[in-house]
């Protein structure tokens, strides 16, 4: 038994041995590569001043010159909101904060977290909700099209929003 285990071993420091060959060449050159650091930072196409709000705060949202037409969010159990889109045909009392239209040019986007109503996109429901409802992490989405399999496609925002008033002893 002892002398399987022994030849088993040898087998594996012999291979080992001769597949040398498979190391990593050297480069032409026996200098280090010189790795260069962009000292640009990426731009920003979406952010906030603040990444907590609390009930009956505003939430301000920031864009670069040139982002998406749409802007939607999901709550933190998962519910998807529209919250600009499109104009497009009435159905119901469906109606976004902002049209696509207008959004466009706009560079910020106030947010009240009592009041923001808007399409909870169901299917046969025709009025807006309120969307802020529950503490949790709400992750506001950018792009032209929000319904893509690829997430790199869009923008993302990720901002906590506790359901109660900020207290006294919290600083903004």
């Amino acid at each position: 038994m002892k002398l399987i285990l022994v030849i088993q071993v040898i087998c594996v420091l012999l291979s080992s041995l001769l597949n040398t060959h498979k190391l990593p060449l050297a480069c032409a050159s026996d200098a280090p590569l010189a790795i260069e650091k962009s000292t640009a930072e990426p731009k920003r196409i979406m952010w906030a001043s603040q990444d907590t709000v609390f009930y009956q705060e505003d939430l301000h949202l920031n864009f670069s010159d040139s982002h998406g037409s749409c802007l939607g969010v999901i709550a933190p159990d998962g519910h998807f909101f529209y919250v600009v889109f499109p104009d497009q045909p009435e159905y119901g009392k469906l109606r976004p904060l902002v049209s696509s239209k207008i959004f466009l040019s706009l560079n910020t986007l106030t947010i009240n977290t009592k009041n923001l109503k808007c399409d909870p996109y169901i299917y046969q429901v025709y009025e807006n909700k309120l969307v802020f409802t529950q503490s949790g992490t709400y992750r506001f989405l950018l792009g032209d099209n929000l319904h893509v399999d690829d997430e790199s496609l869009l923008t993302m925002l990720n901002i906590t929003y506790c359901h109660f008033e900020r207290p006294l002893f919290a600083s903004q």
